[in-house]
């Protein structure tokens, strides 16, 4: 059987004010699609996230609506999905029940029977287990179970509740949003429980749970990877979703699993319209000898001292500059600290600490007078 993995599309998603619903549009329609009508799988596999919040812009329903009815009704490619920690669970799986019909299985809600989806190949059938973004108290409460108390416990317990009821002739492949340890994050991961203020710690899962299953396809992290070992992946995101992923490579799973449960996988590259980068240097150096880009940046300013309008300078030439950075901008080195109160300073002290934080360097004795003399004049009007 083959099948592709992926996840965490994060439809309608906003960065830094820009909508990336269009740059979205582009790989599912452009690059997804077709890689889907050649490698002809069995059944896609969406791992949560699909969307980028729990109610979405009409233009990312759109946009998912028109992708599904390609793969299913055109290609006729089984989709199975569940619900990520993004997603709103409830409104991701209305209708499933007469979806699943037309081969659309969703799976959003918390379902304490763990429904399988079946998909048959000529050696015999295989059972997916859809195992959707729940809370710990939730599962906690469905079983009576005091021991589950952070996410490991949770998901140790749903997967053998799996086991119990999975035919041992058949093979097993999971799904699940999780946060595994070991797993390498980015910036643009939302911490899984409201009440973690980390990708890690109470919201971790351990790899070794999942050694019982042929494959297990992974959402959460926006990096592709593998973790623990070569069939518990992470498909990663569908674009770059923040500017620690500047050097990622997107792309999806596709998987072969042969008569034994043995899976082999080919990661393939996906490109989008507009890349995400990172670029540093000087202001002039950057504006005289860079290519034109339209490419989303994050520019690195390695100049001191105050510059003028250096985003407008910079949108000349990169439309879509999105974020400057000035490392060079020395923080202001006087006896006033972070944790001082200013309120003693005067006004002449304090225009010195700011002149500093532009400048890189302390006003001048003339400065200073100058300044002095403009304040005493403004305040005597």
């Amino acid at each position: 059987m083959r099948f592709i993995h992926t996840s965490d599309w994060h439809l309608g998603r906003f960065f830094f004010g820009v909508h990336l619903t269009p740059n979205q549009e582009y790989l599912l329609k452009a690059q997804f699609i077709p890689l889907i009508k050649d490698t002809k799988p069995d059944v896609l596999l969406i791992s949560g996230d699909v969307y980028d919040r729990a109610v979405p812009p009409l233009e990312a329903v759109a946009l998912l609506d028109e992708v599904l009815y390609k793969i299913i009704a055109e290609l006729k490619v089984p989709v199975v999905v569940i619900s990520g920690n993004h997603d709103s669970g409830e409104r991701l799986s209305f209708a499933s029940r007469f979806l699943s019909e037309q081969k659309l299985f969703v799976f959003g809600g918390f379902n304490p029977d763990i429904n399988h989806v079946t998909i048959s190949d000529s050696y015999g059938t295989i059972n997916i287990y859809p195992l959707p973004y729940t809370e710990p108290v939730t599962i906690r409460d469905a079983f009576n179970n005091k021991n589950i108390t952070d996410h490991n416990s949770a998901v140790s317990h749903m997967l053998d509740v799996i086991k119990r009821k999975h035919p041992a002739v058949n093979r097993a492949i999971v799904m699940a949003h999780v946060f595994t340890i070991g797993g390498v994050t980015s910036e643009s991961e939302r911490p899984l429980s409201s009440s973690s203020s980390s990708a890690g710690g109470i919201d971790t899962v351990n790899t070794s749970l999942f050694n019982d299953f042929n494959y297990t396809a992974l959402g959460h992290l926006h990096r592709a990877q593998t973790v623990g070992s070569n069939t518990v992946r992470y498909s990663g995101s569908l674009m770059k979703y923040s500017f620690s992923e500047a050097n990622h490579v997107k792309s999806v799973e596709v998987v072969d699993m042969d008569r034994d449960g043995n899976c082999t996988s080919e990661r393939i590259t996906l490109t989008p319209k507009r890349d995400l980068r990172q670029i540093k240097g000087f202001l002039k150096d950057i504006l005289d000898n860079g290519d034109r880009s339209d490419d989303y940046l994050e520019v690195t300013l390695l100049d001191e001292g105050a510059l003028l309008n250096p985003m407008e300078k910079l949108r000349e030439k990169y439309p879509n500059v999105l974020k400057i950075e000035r490392p060079m901008l020395m923080r202001a080195d006087t006896k006033f600290s972070n944790n001082q109160d200013h309120k003693n300073a005067t006004k002449s002290e304090l225009f010195g600490c700011f002149f500093k934080e532009v400048e890189g360097k302390d006003l001048s004795l003339e400065q200073k007078t100058a300044f002095d003399e403009i304040l005493e004049s403004i305040i005597s009007e």
